[in-house]
């Protein structure tokens, strides 16, 4: 691990145990360590945490850390009260859906849980509440993101984002969990096929609101950075939202019933190597796992991949190519890999394309229009950027195989 690497877990760990005094190895290069907070979506945490430091605050990054972290703060601040408030317009029409991630997780994080940015909220709701909760969105100026989604792609699709451009607050209105774009994905959602009946009640700034129960919610937390790692990538902070939550929850949750279900899922190792990140780098989980996977693999794909999976544009390709061969467990050559990758199934692609539920004859055109797109990305070095991109996603190909062995 080099070396600003290892800074900035020293940094994040600092925030859990409330150290006055952070021992980072020198040189400490603040402008690459502000970067890595940014990428990873923690930067108001990181600037809390590193303020204590007279190197940090005499940086060349400090004054503008310093002026977005009070500006990202506020605009959490906002996004937080206009959600709650438009969620009690929900409920007081008899609708309670289930809180996900964003708003419950940064209730871990005490008095800096406004601190620990969410780009949008999420809720789960029944297929058959999803018009009344439509027209409440609505209501309170909300815009759809499809405005004219039939009942039965509501059946097939995972979630309809609504925004609101007052209150710059972005909802995702979630049918399922986990989504049902292949197999796997339903195997992992099968799991929360009871998650309404068993929900339970938290206040949240004085709002009352429904949240999965514990074993349930850190299955899901789990399963969700799972998905993400294996298609796109996921950050280091939704390993500390597991981690932080597994914390506070420990003495609540059923670990038979969970390790069970991670088994079936076969993201057992994936957990194990989250709790050895735990135990090693962040100070948030005091046992040791007896046996792991790759933990250091995983950490440092954590910290390149970012908080949305991908640094540039050519690792979001590299995704989709991913996202269209993970769960293949046929030996694959790279141009089976971008031939499935170019000719994704109708399943693949039908959260962004939802009319293909109703119209799968209108595949084809998805298909010209992502060619499209990727040809003026490339231009002219369309063999070479292909190459580049297989390359990336081999790479993650053969640690996420670790993880399905």
């Amino acid at each position: 691990m080099d070396k600003q690497t290892n800074n900035f877990l020293k940094i994040l760990k600092s925030i859990f145990d409330n150290q006055n005094e952070i021992l980072l190895d020198e040189p400490v290069n603040w402008e690459i360590l502000s970067e890595t907070a940014r990428k990873q979506n923690l930067l108001p945490l990181f600037f809390e945490a590193a303020a204590v430091r007279d190197d940090y605050r005499n940086s060349g990054v400090f004054e503008k850390d310093q002026m977005d972290t009070f500006g990202m703060v506020a605009a959490q601040i906002q996004r937080s009260n206009a959600f709650l408030e438009t969620y009690k317009k929900i409920t007081e029409q008899g609708i309670f859906p289930i809180v996900m991630k964003g708003i419950v997780c940064r209730q871990l994080y005490g008095k800096l849980g406004e601190h620990r940015p969410s780009a949008d909220e999420d809720i789960l709701v029944e297929v058959k509440a999803f018009p009344k909760v439509r027209e409440i969105l609505e209501q309170e100026n909300f815009v759809c993101s499809v405005p004219d989604i039939t009942e039965r792609e509501l059946t097939r699709i995972q979630e309809v984002s609504f925004y609101n451009w007052e209150q710059k607050l972005s909802l995702d209105v979630h049918m399922n969990m986990i989504g049902k774009k292949n197999e796997e994905r339903k195997l992992m959602d099968g799991f929360f096929q009871k998650i309404h009946e068993h929900g339970q009640m938290m206040q949240i700034y004085g709002i009352e609101v429904k949240v999965p129960e514990p074993t349930e919610f850190l299955l899901f937390l789990i399963l969700h950075a799972y998905k993400h790692f294996r298609y796109a990538g996921v950050g280091i902070r939704q390993m500390m939202d597991t981690l932080l939550y597994y914390r506070e929850y420990k003495n609540c949750i059923c670990m038979e019933s969970l390790q069970n279900a991670l088994k079936t899922c076969r993201a057992e190792k994936f957990w194990l190597d989250i709790l050895y990140i735990g135990n090693q780098y962040l100070g948030l989980c005091e046992e040791m796992p007896e046996t792991s996977c790759c933990p250091e693999e995983l950490l440092q794909d954590l910290i390149h991949t970012g908080v949305f999976g991908g640094r540039d544009r050519k690792d979001h390709m590299a995704a989709r190519v991913n996202s269209a061969v993970v769960d293949d467990e046929r030996k694959q050559s790279k141009g089976y890999m971008l031939f499935k990758a170019a000719f994704p199934s109708k399943s693949m692609v039908m959260d962004g394309y939802p009319y293909l539920v109703e119209k799968p004859w209108l595949l084809p055109a998805v298909w010209a229009k992502r060619w499209i797109k990727f040809a003026r990305y490339a231009g002219k070095d369309v063999w070479k950027v292909s190459r580049e991109i297989l390359q990336k996603s081999s790479v993650r190909m053969e640690m996420i195989k670790k993880y399905k062995r």
